[in-house]
């Protein structure tokens, strides 16, 4: 389980949509073993919908709080790692209650298949921190997700169009989401999280040196709080839609053509390999 947290459109659906096309890129340029295939009605909905919006020039609208949302489950197929000492096993890491999913590896084999659960969450549970503790269906749904979660996806969008500073919001989700997944009792995250600067065709910098833009974009307090609280880190950015394929900035931009994504994959593997003890 993947869970996927950041504030309203921040690219956090779009994100899985942009996956599943950084994919068939790879399908085609690559190797034919790529493949990422949907394992429930909403997985492909999502996917063929987001299609739709981006086609049209509508990027997905917000996700309401209040949408009881369940993870998006996709089987995803790629050649098997480069790494020497990764052996073809079966491996499992934790799915809902149990915390158990699945590796589907056959031995000897120049493939490996992963059942990759993704929380999708509402981004109103990151831009109103205190919303994620209230007593409803829809925050008790989010909160059990992201504790069965081995990894997070945390979505920094540099577009930001309010006036409120990033500390007291990045603060703030630090300490939540450290007692949520540490049973209360603070601390580090005890997952691995992979940082994400999204829209990052829009800051060439964020490419070069993800880390460094974010440090620079955040402020050292918000940048600080990140650093303290997810020990177990990596910095990544992305573009769901490609370098010089948008006109407009920030929220108001529409797609030129169709999606052509950039470093999608590249917090996924990192995860997979992070959350299985290969790091």
């Amino acid at each position: 389980m993947i869970g996927m947290w950041g504030s309203r459109r921040a690219g956090k659906t779009t994100f899985v949509s942009a996956l599943y096309h950084e994919i068939r890129r790879r399908k085609e340029e690559e190797s034919d073993i790529w493949k990422m295939v949907g394992q429930t009605d909403a997985a492909n909905e999502l996917l063929l919908r987001d299609w739709e919006r981006f086609r049209s020039s509508k990027f997905p609208e917000n996700t309401p709080s209040d949408v009881v949302a369940q993870p998006l489950i996709y089987e995803v197929t790629r050649p098997f790692g480069e790494d020497p000492k990764a052996q073809p096993a079966a491996r499992s890491w934790s799915g809902s209650l149990r915390r158990m999913s699945e590796w589907l590896v056959r031995a000897g084999a120049d493939r490996e298949t992963i059942t990759l659960n993704l929380f999708d969450p509402s981004g109103e549970f990151f831009s109103v921190p205190n919303r994620l503790i209230q007593d409803d269906p829809a925050a008790t749904q989010c909160r059990n997700m992201l504790r069965s979660s081995d990894g997070l996806l945390c979505f920094i969008d540099p577009t930001r169009s309010d006036d409120n500073e990033y500390f007291p919001l990045v603060f703030r989700n630090c300490v939540l989401l450290s007692k949520l997944l540490n049973e209360e009792a603070g601390g580090s995250l005890p997952v691995p999280v992979a940082i994400v600067v999204t829209k990052a065709d829009q800051f060439p910098d964020a490419f070069r040196d993800p880390r460094a833009f974010l440090r620079s974009t955040m402020g050292r307090a918000a940048f600080g709080a990140l650093m303290d609280y997810c020990e177990r880190r990596e910095f990544f950015a992305v573009s769901s839609v490609g370098t010089g394929n948008v006109e407009g900035k920030g929220t108001d931009f529409n797609p030129l053509d169709q999606p052509e994504p950039e470093g999608v994959w590249a917090p996924i593997a990192w995860l997979l390999d992070a959350m299985n003890g290969r790091l």
